[in-house]
């Protein structure tokens, strides 16, 4: 018989529920409580083991998905709003741990998903990682900034300006060491000068794309698509024939991607033909460059596809 195995992941704890079985147990979440857990698993269950899932927990999983990998225990990590809108849809409002982890085996042995591969290398992990804190810092400067356009006691606007500085010294530091990294690791280094060699791509989307899109290059741009969520739904009951709209996927490719479309109907002619075209027939602006973005996606897995640069001949049916 197949097990199922859901996993509540913590900071401190994991709890552990093994499908068909009715067991529930807890370990904690270290190096040795993981590494025995694994054991644990293949002593009892051995190649039974028809997937483990877990959620991303920003990070607590880490030592989970290494483990696991090197044991060889298939194992998916869940993106949690499916989790919670499977556990909604069976009429399960309640949450412990214990009972996330019972409805991430039912979630397990009810879909049957596939084992979660990382195609990332320590470098791309370490790049994403930067990234991310650039972003906190950017995130907060503008917090800082909009304080600032309220009328505040001297001290309290000294004290904002201070801190505005040091975000500026340290978003400083980051970006050069985001650029020493890239510079100094020759597969980062190809990757985005591939990339940027596209008009309208700039290092923020080329980085966005290497750290957040291992699958570009692999894929088919049709799948890319949905997986980064550019695909538009549609929205249609009885005679009724809804707007299409965009939802879910990688909303940070997402962002990168629609700054990139914005300049690309600026400085890629092909690009700007395009987005004129969709505009003489009456689509919206935002409509528009979505479907430059769709476009854009396109072309940068075809050159990450190719391994070679831009090519000025590039067609766009």
């Amino acid at each position: 018989m197949e097990v199922f195995v859901g996993i509540d992941v913590g900071k401190g704890y994991l709890d552990v529920y093994i499908s068909n079985s009715n067991k529930s147990f807890r370990v904690q979440n270290t190096l040795s409580g993981v590494q025995g857990l694994a054991a644990k698993l293949i002593k009892l269950y051995g190649n039974t083991i028809r997937i483990a899932v877990c959620e991303a927990t920003g990070g607590y999983e880490d030592l989970l998905v290494q483990e696991f990998r090197h044991s060889e225990i298939p194992l998916h990590i869940a993106h949690a709003n499916k989790v919670r809108d499977f556990a909604r849809a069976t009429g399960q409002y309640a949450k412990t741990d214990k009972i996330d982890a019972y409805l991430l085996s039912q979630y397990a042995s009810t879909f049957i998903p596939k084992a979660t591969h990382d195609l990332r290398s320590p470098e791309i992990k370490k790049l994403q990682a930067l990234q991310i804190r650039r972003r906190q810092l950017l995130d907060e400067k503008i917090r800082e900034r909009n304080r600032l356009e309220r009328r505040l006691p001297d001290i309290l606007q000294l004290s904002i300006e201070k801190h505005l500085a040091w975000i500026e010294k340290e978003l400083e530091i980051i970006e050069l060491t985001i650029r020493e990294l890239i510079e100094n690791t020759e597969s980062l280094k190809q990757s985005c000068s591939l990339l940027i060699s596209i008009p309208g791509v700039g290092l923020q989307t080329a980085i966005a794309m290497v750290t957040e899109v291992p699958e570009l290059g692999t894929l088919d741009s049709k799948a890319l698509t949905s997986l980064i969520g550019i695909a538009p739904f549609n929205r249609d009951s009885g005679k009724k024939i809804g707007q299409r709209r965009i939802k879910g996927g990688r909303s940070e490719v997402r962002k990168a991607l629609y700054m990139a479309a914005v300049a690309s109907v600026r400085s890629n002619p092909l690009l700007k033909t395009f987005y004129c075209k969709l505009r003489t027939k009456g689509k919206k602006a935002k409509v528009a460059l979505v479907a430059v973005m769709r476009k854009l996606l396109t072309i940068l897995n075809s050159v990450a596809h190719r391994k070679s640069p831009w090519i000025t001949h590039y067609k766009i049916s």
